[in-house]
């Protein structure tokens, strides 16, 4: 379970409703409980299988982030439930699929610590190939702003606008290069890798 202090900045979660961008903030705080996937993992396998073969929710996580079961991944993921391929064969079929991540609210109590900001032009949800990436920009900015803080041992709102202000940031937000595919260490250290040469 990723507990994670209330002081961190707004995360930004763009939301597509009748075509139509929304802008929320979740502001995470140690009064809810959030699993945290990081990667298509085993432990991701089990928790879409209790889900899916039982029905209704099979956890007591008020949010839940993590990889999409979404059309990419759905045959595989398919295969998995009922045994006919295992939990290992089916994570290396979906090592090589790019998919979105989703942060997902399961109770009341969750959606006290999100809140409506602005609506947005279309032109602010980052897309890829045609398809919406924004969740996973937004998780990235996020990643690499907290591998600042601890990196730099500065506050991580302080971090928030130290990386803001990074061509590297600026790179990351051009969602048709890929950047944010790639891993926040990665990501980090290309923005450090720009401050020495500045």
């Amino acid at each position: 379970m990723t507990q994670q202090s209330d002081i961190e900045f707004l995360f930004t979660l763009s939301v597509e409703h009748y075509a139509k961008g929304h802008n929320f903030a979740y502001t995470p705080s140690e009064e809810i409980s959030v699993k945290h996937f990081d990667s298509m993992s085993i432990e991701w396998l089990e928790f879409i299988k209790q889900n899916r073969s039982k029905g209704g929710l099979q956890h007591n996580f008020d949010v839940v982030i993590g990889p999409v079961a979404d059309d990419k991944t759905v045959q595989t993921v398919q295969l998995y439930l009922p045994g006919t391929i295992t939990a290992d064969e089916a994570i290396n079929r979906l090592r090589y699929n790019k998919v979105n991540n989703q942060i997902s609210f399961h109770t009341e109590k969750a959606l006290q610590y999100i809140k409506f900001i602005k609506r947005v032009r279309m032109n602010d949800i980052f897309f890829y190939n045609g398809e919406d990436v924004t969740m996973n920009v937004c998780l990235s900015v996020l990643e690499v702003t907290r591998i600042i803080a601890k990196k730099n041992e500065v506050p991580f709102d302080e971090a928030a606008v130290l990386f803001s202000k990074s061509k590297t940031c600026d790179k990351l937000h051009d969602s048709e290069n890929g950047l944010w595919t790639e891993s926040p260490e990665y990501i980090a250290s290309m923005f450090y890798d720009e401050q020495i040469s500045a």
